[in-house]
């Protein structure tokens, strides 16, 4: 999960190169939106519903999803850090 969620925001950072995140907005390209939505409602859906027997999944408690969140977020911090520091 953590891998995949941070492939996901790893790529909305990767948007735009010198543009951050909270200026250009999430949702501000339709593909993207589209994209977007769907790879989370994907990721969640693997998780959560067994549809393939060869993919062994675990659902996962409410500490171990805030951990998930927490290191997605610090993992891809330093671009959203260096697009905001480079007009300095």
């Amino acid at each position: 999960m953590t891998y995949l969620l941070g492939h996901i925001l790893l790529a909305l950072n990767l948007k735009q190169e010198k543009v951050p995140l909270p200026k250009q907005g999430i949702f501000s390209n339709r593909f993207g939106s589209f994209w977007l939505l769907s790879m989370v409602a994907l990721t969640v859906l693997l998780l959560m519903f067994r549809c393939f027997p060869y993919i062994e999944t675990a659902s996962l408690s409410l500490l171990v999803w805030l951990k998930i969140l927490f290191i997605v977020t610090v993992s891809t911090f330093w671009i959203e850090f260096r697009t905001s520091t480079e007009d300095w």
